[in-house]
């Protein structure tokens, strides 16, 4: 299985984490979690989301 790559920008929540969008209305989509080394726990980040895009996922 292969790690998603996230840009800065989703990962801080100014860009959708489906499709990295920065313009128009942005939700809560919960949290992605990223590795951050050997023997340590990985890294949660809150994320958002177009609804459109949380939509489509379902």
């Amino acid at each position: 299985m292969t790690t998603p790559v996230y840009t800065r920008s989703q990962l801080q929540g100014t860009a959708c984490i489906q499709c990295g969008g920065e313009d128009g209305w942005l939700v809560p989509a919960g949290h992605v979690y990223t590795p951050t080394g050997a023997r340590t726990a990985p890294l949660g980040w809150p994320v958002v989301a177009h609804p459109g895009c949380l939509a489509a996922e379902s």
